[in-house]
């Protein structure tokens, strides 16, 4: 609930345990945009596009997908 009343841009979901909060996040501030991806390999392409500064972005997910990977490639980004 409280990320629902976050000022994120972009709320990304992996796994299908997370997709309650997308809809609460929706519901709550239609204004974030939410992304759904059943598994961590498409959540890097998802979000490189978004990478800049005063972005705001949450990726809610379990380490059992491997978002972990994902905080890897986005420290691998210079600039940002």
């Amino acid at each position: 609930r409280e990320v629902a009343k976050s000022n994120f841009d972009l709320v990304i979901g992996g796994g299908r345990a997370v997709k309650f909060l997308l809809k609460e996040v929706k519901a709550k501030s239609p204004e974030t945009k939410t992304v759904f991806l059943p598994s961590v390999n498409g959540v890097y392409g998802q979000l490189k596009s978004f990478l800049r500064p005063e972005f705001y972005v949450l990726i809610k997910g379990s380490r059992s997908i491997g978002l972990d990977r994902v905080l890897d490639d986005i420290m691998k980004v210079k600039n940002i």
